[in-house]
């Protein structure tokens, strides 16, 4: 999918034959000179591409893109855009198929491997976390736990609604900050009961029983060597 540093489509460059270019990806020098701005500043900052930068589209790449006669009117730029929105919505799809193998009501996971940390507000302001099986998912979108309305998650959640889940191994880091609310209705707590819950409560009709959902609004993912951040 990535073509080069700055976003130049290699594979339609006619100095791909003309000067067997292997494309800057690949070589360690350009051959038009002794270096080249762009593809030195992704190399010593760690990019792939300059659609990884946070300072994208800075102007050493506005420079070359809109040059008289080198340049491609602001093309490579919008190449790098695009790579950069499929690269996030590629990673965001690995993340979701994740979290939602590794629920207590996928038929993957159990309570086990559905271990997640949910961080709240306690009384004092301070952010207090704890481990919790995830009941249920939608990827990365919303959680559902499970717990009993007497237990200090649903005391602190009701006092503020400011949450974040982290699920983790050693080859993935995924963090969600969101919001969190309690829910009592019938079919919730229906929809929402696993097995492994009767060692909890007496049935899905106990009113002890209740359910929270969390709703993602910004993530932080870490899968293999690729992170992203963003809101949703």
């Amino acid at each position: 999918m990535i073509e080069s540093r700055c976003g130049i489509m290699c594979s339609r460059c006619d100095y791909r034959e003309k000067m067997n270019c292997a494309g800057c990806l690949n070589i360690d020098k350009p051959f038009w000179g002794d270096s080249c701005d762009v593809k030195t500043c992704c190399e010593e900052r760690g990019y792939k591409y300059c659609g990884q930068c946070p300072d994208f589209p800075c102007e050493t790449l506005k420079a070359m893109s809109y040059a008289d006669e080198e340049g491609d009117n602001g093309e490579r730029i919008e190449n790098c855009r695009m790579w950069a929105k499929k690269e996030k919505q590629m990673l965001i799809e690995k993340a979701s198929k994740i979290i939602n193998s590794r629920t207590a009501s996928s038929e993957t996971g159990n309570w086990e491997t559905a271990i997640a940390i949910l961080a709240l507000i306690d009384d004092n302001g301070f952010p207090t976390a704890s481990t919790l099986s995830m009941a249920g998912a939608d990827g990365v979108n919303e959680i559902s736990f499970v717990t009993g309305l007497g237990a200090n998650k649903v005391n602190r959640i009701n006092k503020s609604n400011k949450a974040s889940v982290c699920i983790n191994s050693g080859h993935y880091n995924i963090t969600l900050v969101g919001i969190i609310e309690v829910l009592t209705d019938a079919q919730t707590k229906k929809d929402t009961w696993y097995e492994g819950c009767e060692h909890h409560f007496t049935s899905v009709e106990d009113p002890n029983y209740c359910v929270l959902k969390f709703t993602t609004k910004r993530y932080c993912i870490y899968i293999g060597d690729e992170e992203i951040e963003g809101t949703l």
